[in-house]
């Protein structure tokens, strides 16, 4: 049996045993991938085992921002 990670929530016992949406859980895989490589979109992506573009999109989608980045 596999076991999903849940939503964690406030630590005052009230926390939701909510299991995680597919989107949640590839947002966060992604997150730490690309913390993981220090943002090298191209390593990071072929850790993940998809395109550079595919990578590209999703980082787009996300809303992520690259650590000290400039905001437009």
């Amino acid at each position: 049996m596999v076991t999903m990670p849940t939503r964690s929530g406030p630590d005052d016992g009230t926390a939701s045993a909510a299991p995680l949406t597919l989107a949640e859980v590839e947002r966060r895989h992604i997150a730490a991938t690309l913390e993981r490589t220090g943002w090298h979109q191209g390593r990071a992506a072929d850790a993940l085992g998809i395109s550079v573009k595919t990578l590209y999109r999703k980082i787009r989608s996300y809303g992520f921002q690259r650590p000290g980045a400039r905001t437009r």
